[in-house]
């Protein structure tokens, strides 16, 4: 409502680390499809180590599933004597990332990218770490046309399209699908176009949970949660629809 300007909410102590961005692989090379993937594996198991299935916010949001349709290549935080072990994999990234990598100014993040070639543009062991126990956890597409939060299971390289949130709890889910949390993020977030630009430092970062703790479980928020996530699910399948067209309806 119309009123004098307040100040800007404050970030939470509590809430740090509990909202991290996915990867940026740059690089396209590092995609496969799921024949490739296929054909890699089969002519070498030990390829499907460093094989994973990868995310992004359209799968989230189109997929009535919201199952991948892609892999990608990830030799992690490895030197590249250890990438070596992999031959065909690295090829593969030798022949059509590293070129791109080669091409880059002389800054120092593009120093570092054209260096570790084999590498994802950003490596991320804070989310790997945070997701590591856990079997999901909940992710949101940055760009999206309504506020929409999921699971997602842990062992997949998600897009930096994506924030990533290391809970695998129905009480969160709950709270940050509500209608508390939609207004705090309308409020506070930008937009691309008319689209959502959800910042998890804006909207996440300042957002005050019933407790202090957001992974505390409110046993009532967690049994509606988990209900109103089945059901939603169970609509997507009987309607063959995603995220986003559920919503517009």
């Amino acid at each position: 409502r119309p009123k004098p300007e307040r100040d800007d909410p404050y970030t939470l102590v509590k809430n740090e680390g509990l909202a991290l961005r996915g990867t940026m692989i740059y690089g396209q090379g590092f995609v496969l499809t799921p024949e490739e993937k296929n054909e890699l594996c089969s002519r070498n198991q030990k390829n499907s180590t460093m094989i994973f299935p990868y995310l992004g916010g359209k799968e989230v949001n189109e997929s009535p599933t919201q199952t991948h349709s892609r892999y990608v290549i990830n030799f992690r935080s490895l030197p590249l004597a250890e990438a070596e072990r992999w031959p065909q994999l690295l090829k593969i990234v030798r022949d059509k990332v590293k070129p791109e990598r080669d091409q880059l100014g002389g800054y120092s993040v593009a120093d570092g990218r054209r260096t570790n070639w084999w590498r994802f543009g950003t490596v991320t062991p804070a989310l790997d770490a945070a997701v590591e126990q856990l079997s999901s956890c909940l992710v949101t597409a940055i760009i999206s046309k309504h506020l929409i939060f999921s699971f997602q299971p842990s062992d997949r390289v998600f897009s930096h399209k994506l924030y990533v949130f290391p809970s695998d709890r129905f009480t969160v889910f709950a709270v940050l699908q509500s209608r508390i949390h939609e207004p705090w993020v309308l409020l506070l977030t930008s937009t691309m176009k008319t689209d959502i630009n959800y910042s998890a430092s804006d909207c996440f970062g300042t957002f005050p949970f019933a407790n202090s703790d957001p992974r505390v479980v409110i046993p009532t928020v967690e049994s509606a949660g988990k209900a109103f996530y089945e059901a939603r699910a169970r609509f997507m399948l009987d309607t063959d629809q995603g995220l986003t067209k559920t919503y517009n309806a």
